[in-house]
């Protein structure tokens, strides 16, 4: 930490752009990722940061007002983490879907570099969740439909955790034996309930997809 703040403002200000672009980028996808990835994730980010904030400077420096010229080093800072954190955004959005598909296209392999399938299918953004059942490792299983209606619950319709967790509003229960039930009250004076289910509790995990209206 000591190192970093012996650091000039021009380097901190990259460095941190640079990561606060990785988390914007990645979220969730980390524990993929070697020390040497995400170092070079980081300076890869960060470069943009350096570019913006070099043209920032320069043009600032050159036509500053008078009471602009005290806060040059300030907003160049600004511009250059703005312009990072828009690179992170764009590369979560659109930018990782579009250069997965070239690559594929171009190389022929289908490999996504996730450790697995369930962090593929959890990570993609161009779907929305429609309906989700998890079969537990009992044989019940709990469903949630139509999830939509839960949109604007507390952490949106449901939350599927990088370890396999699962949280989500039940409306359905088919336990191994009887009747299937709908589940009354999922939302009343009290709140909204949300059940969450461990992975180690969890034998497999349907869901039903849908590309997202524009």
């Amino acid at each position: 930490m000591e190192q970093l703040i012996s650091l000039s403002w021009q380097s901190q200000t990259v460095l941190v752009s640079g990561y606060l672009a990785y988390s914007i980028a990645h979220g969730g996808r980390k524990s993929a990722h070697r020390n040497i990835d995400e170092i070079f994730i980081v300076i890869c980010f960060g470069s943009v940061a350096l570019f913006a904030l070099s043209v920032s400077l320069e043009a600032l420096e050159n036509n500053c007002g008078n009471f602009m010229c005290g806060y040059v080093e300030a907003i160049s800072a600004l511009i250059a983490v703005s312009a990072s954190v828009i690179a992170g955004i764009s590369w979560r959005g659109f930018l990782r879907s579009w250069s997965a598909t070239l690559l594929r296209k171009i190389s022929g392999n289908e490999e996504d570099n996730l450790p697995t399938a369930w962090d593929t299918v959890i990570q993609e953004p161009g779907y929305d969740v429609s309906q989700v059942n998890v079969t537990l490792r009992n044989g019940e299983v709990l469903e949630s439909f139509a999830i939509g209606d839960f949109n604007k619950f507390p952490n949106g319709p449901c939350v599927f955790g990088s370890d396999g967790s699962v949280a989500l509003y039940v409306t359905h229960i088919h336990p191994v034996e009887g009747d299937s039930r709908a589940v009354e009250a999922v939302s009343n004076s009290l709140g909204d309930r949300i059940t969450i289910v461990p992975a180690s509790e969890i034998e497999q995990i349907d869901i039903r997809r849908k590309t997202k209206s524009k």
